[in-house]
């Protein structure tokens, strides 16, 4: 099956779907997604999120209501031009990744898409933000590259990393090391 056949077979599969479920079933779905849905009225402030958005953020959806979407990014990393491009253009923007204030003061990492929310009749009412919480990878992914090097060496080999530890252990020490191999 060629990609443009299976893209259409998944398109009329999803449309089939959605035409058998019934109109409140849609909230169902988007209430169970493990995906933070945000919605944004054409200024950028959140109209509603889904109960994943409120877990990722750690804020409920009623604190947030009328918010500039800016105020929960912070300014330095909001992704403001990403959202107008969606807004201006009527293009999705795919897997832009960004800081975020999680509850209690956290810092954590998104993953982003937006999508424009359209009426019926095309007009713009605002955008659909999607964010997947990738806090936990970026973290993991940070440390594995600090992990691979020692100051400017750079090592993933298991003997290497063993020898980044030993040089752990030792670095309080008075001793004198010496490194032979």
């Amino acid at each position: 099956m060629s990609d443009h056949s299976a893209k259409k077979f998944q398109d009329v599969s999803i449309a089939r779907l959605l035409g058998q479920v019934q109109s409140g079933s849609i909230l169902s779905i988007i209430t169970s997604l493990r995906e933070g849905i945000i919605a944004l009225d054409p200024e950028l402030h959140i109209l509603t999120m889904n109960p994943a958005a409120e877990e990722i953020l750690g804020q409920s959806r009623w604190d947030l209501a009328g918010v500039p979407v800016c105020e929960l990014f912070g300014e330095q990393t909001c992704p403001q031009d990403i959202l107008a491009s969606t807004l201006l253009s009527g293009r999705s923007i795919i897997d832009f990744q960004t800081t975020v204030q999680l509850g209690k003061g956290r810092l954590g990492h998104v993953l982003l898409r937006t999508a424009p929310l359209l009426h019926r009749n095309g007009d713009s009412l605002g955008l659909v933000l999607l964010l997947g919480d990738v806090t936990e990878v970026t973290t993991l992914r940070q440390q594995m590259v600090q992990r691979s090097g020692l100051g400017n060496i750079i090592g993933r080999d298991v003997k290497m990393q063993e020898l980044f530890q030993l040089i752990g252990d030792v670095a309080d020490s008075e001793a004198t090391v010496l490194i032979r191999g």
